[in-house]
């Protein structure tokens, strides 16, 4: 993804079905870059440099208190429905972040809202979905599929 403010390189998506997915987001400075995960959850580590974020009220607000510094090794997790302004201080601030349900690797983010489309598995994009596109968009990875209990792939269970 290239925005004006982002540059992000995805290193594992749905297909590596791994349950979640990773990418590296590198923000420059000079505007705040809106997120909102209203499809997924989200956790990121920032990894070099420093900046700032701004949870947002649903009116894109900047709520009370909800202005934060973040440097590196600061984490930053947000539930779905959540959105923030993240903001570069330093010429780049870094962050690795991971994703559930996880990115398919193509989607982009809507240019007004900032929120990511989920992709099913027909790679239908999604704005939002219901309980019944779950099974669709993220499940269990294969390893796991059976549990993690040693007698998980005993033929009787």
């Amino acid at each position: 993804m290239h925005l004006r403010y982002v540059d992000a390189r995805r290193y594992l998506v749905r297909g590596d079905d791994c349950g979640f997915s990773v990418q590296h987001e590198i923000l420059k400075k000079g505007a705040p870059v809106r997120l909102e995960f209203r499809n997924h959850v989200y956790a990121v580590l920032i990894t070099r440099g420093s900046g700032r974020v701004r949870l947002l009220d649903a009116h894109g607000h900047v709520g009370e208190g909800q202005d934060h510094a973040v440097t590196e090794g600061s984490l930053v997790a947000l539930n779905a429905a959540e959105a923030v302004e993240l903001e570069a201080e330093t010429d780049e601030l870094h962050a690795v972040s991971v994703l559930n349900p996880p990115l398919f690797g193509t989607e982009q983010r809507h240019a007004g809202s900032g929120v990511f489309p989920v992709v099913d598995s027909d790679g239908e994009e999604l704005q939002s979905y219901d309980h019944s596109a779950v099974g669709r968009l993220f499940s269990a990875p294969e390893s796991l599929k059976g549990g993690s209990a040693p007698m998980k792939d005993d033929p009787l269970f």
